[in-house]
């Protein structure tokens, strides 16, 4: 009965980082459109929700013992940005862009089941399990990753390059990126 109860907690908590992740890449996908001219409001609110998205990964790291509900959902949680980022407009993005994603996507599910595997080591094998000690090995890989996945983000995404690679700045957009708030 323990079993089960601690399996299902595990699995919402793990629903709940997925739900965070999906909030993330959705306002990280608004940002990089720059829709309605909010850019300094789209950026507040994809670095709260990115802030969220850290802290519940590392705690859910930190939380969760079973091995197959951290592989599944890490899955989910990794893989759910290219539902974002994968077409724009309708349109699959260029080949070079879909590798690249899906290689650091990869990378990033790799290094969330490495660090998972790692924090349980340590809290099986420890005479005393220090949490922090443990967010400090996990937290500084995945902001590597995650760093990395946003720069090539804004590489293929870049709000002001047009179809055929050139950047251009429209009227309008200057106007709504200048008008008063």
């Amino acid at each position: 009965m323990k079993t089960k109860i601690k399996t299902v907690k595990s699995s919402f908590f793990s629903f709940f980082c997925f739900l965070m992740a999906i909030l993330f890449w959705h306002l990280l996908k608004k940002l990089l459109l720059w829709q309605d001219g909010r850019v300094l409001l789209d950026l507040i609110y994809a670095f709260i929700s990115f802030s969220l998205f850290f802290i519940f990964s590392v705690i859910y790291l930190l939380l969760i013992d079973d091995r197959k509900i951290v592989i599944l959902s890490s899955f989910f949680i990794t893989f759910s940005f290219l539902v974002f980022f994968l077409r724009i407009e309708g349109v699959w993005v260029s080949r070079p862009a879909i590798i690249v994603y899906v290689v650091l996507t990869f990378i990033l599910f790799a290094i969330y089941n490495l660090t998972n595997k790692n924090i349980l080591y340590d809290r099986k094998n420890s005479v005393v399990f220090h949490p922090a000690k443990s967010i400090l090995k996990a937290g500084p890989a995945l902001l590597i990753v995650l760093a990395l996945l946003l720069s090539v983000l804004l590489y293929f995404n870049f709000p002001l390059m047009d179809k055929e690679g050139k950047i251009e700045i429209k009227e309008p957009l200057l106007e709504k990126l200048t008008k008063h708030f």
